[in-house]
């Protein structure tokens, strides 16, 4: 390069100043093709090695102004339970205005009656995601309120006694249980 225009002048070497590997060749570990003058790109033989910067954060790192986010498996487990009753909630409420899933009460009273239940199950997945929020921050009050409500759910399924509501309550159980063994598991 000539000294007249833009970029170093003659001087040649790599755009990295850091220090140098160990080892001669290419950034790649190939064989480097040798010029009169250095290496393809005309750099010097046995050019430096970027190596990224020298204390790299640790994956999940975070700065002292941000909240602490908890990392314990079993904080994550109760939150995507929480996630997952949301989810089964937006799926029944598209069944229940698809008209594959019936409810007999709500059908029957009209479309003030379904409005309402869309308001209710909209609440009811609203609370459930900011639940499985706070639980994936390990915050055992979220477990609670969350097993409660969802107790509650369980306890209207049970004094329906009907056959049909026996796949429910058997679900509802199991949430209930490895709701239980999630908070069990927090730290105190």
């Amino acid at each position: 390069m000539s000294s007249g225009g833009f970029g170093q002048g003659t001087n040649k070497g790599t755009v990295y100043g850091g220090p140098a590997p160990t080892g001669q060749g290419t950034v790649y570990g190939g064989t480097s093709v040798k010029t009169s003058e250095g290496t393809v790109y005309n750099g010097p033989v046995g050019g430096t090695v970027y190596q990224g910067p020298s204390a790299a954060p640790s994956i999940g790192a975070r700065s002292a102004t941000q909240t602490p986010v908890t990392s314990n498996a079993a904080a994550l487990r109760g939150a995507k339970i929480f996630y997952l009753i949301a989810g089964m909630t937006v799926l029944r409420t598209v069944l229940i205005f698809a008209g594959v899933q019936i409810l007999t009460s709500a059908t029957s009273q009209g479309p003030a009656a379904m409005a309402g239940l869309l308001m209710v199950n909209a609440l009811v997945i609203a609370v459930f995601v900011l639940l499985g929020f706070f639980a994936q921050r390990g915050s055992k009050i979220a477990f609670l309120i969350g097993m409660l409500i969802y107790a509650a759910d369980m306890v209207l399924l049970l004094m329906n006694s009907a056959l049909s509501n026996m796949f429910s309550i058997i679900i509802h159980g199991l949430v209930l249980y490895y709701l239980f063994n999630n908070f069990r598991q927090l730290p105190e």
